[in-house]
């Protein structure tokens, strides 16, 4: 599941160059921490060396700076929670974002960073909670679009944590 979900993020927000993509896959918590963080980073490698692209998975919040963080196209954010950066490496990221690079982030990466309202802004909206685990369907609005694989259901039905936010977050 995450590959799918993670491969529509990824054509969602990339245009594909000729350059192979420089993926950062941040795992740091400070909260919950999800046991599948292993998996997941396995996933995204499997999907990096099908797609010639190059992947480095850390939790070190250090690679937050303009130097580290200009070797990437991309930052994942996978299932990170809590306040995770320091103020340098918040604004290191922020001109990151603003330099035209990309987010991508991953299940729990909405309840990272919630007390800075930029990054809320840039996420969309604020976590509030999820009920359990339970059936829902998605609705795929516009199944033209190029990062909609035919292969997708409809109505796409799926079990999961369904999260609820302080606003739209679209």
């Amino acid at each position: 599941m995450i590959e799918v979900l993670t491969s529509l993020l990824f054509s969602l927000c990339l245009s594909g160059g000729a350059e192979p993509l420089n993926v950062l896959v941040f795992s740091k918590t400070a909260g919950f921490r999800h046991d599948s963080i292993p998996a997941g980073i396995s996933c995204l490698e499997k999907i990096a060396a099908r797609k010639g692209w190059r992947i480095t998975a850390t939790e070190d919040p250090s690679v937050f700076s303009d130097e580290k963080l200009g070797k990437f196209d991309v930052t994942v954010w996978l299932m990170t929670t809590g306040d995770i950066l320091d103020s340098v490496q918040q604004e290191a990221f922020r001109r990151f974002i603003r330099s035209g690079k990309g987010l991508v982030g991953v299940h729990s990466a909405t309840i990272t960073e919630d007390d800075w309202p930029w990054f809320v802004g840039l996420i969309g909206a604020k976590f509030i909670g999820h009920p359990p685990t339970q059936k829902g369907s998605l609705v795929i609005e516009d199944r033209k679009h190029s990062a909609i694989p035919d292969s997708i259901p409809k109505p796409w039905i799926r079990v999961d944590e369904w999260y609820s936010f302080d606003r739209n977050p679209r």
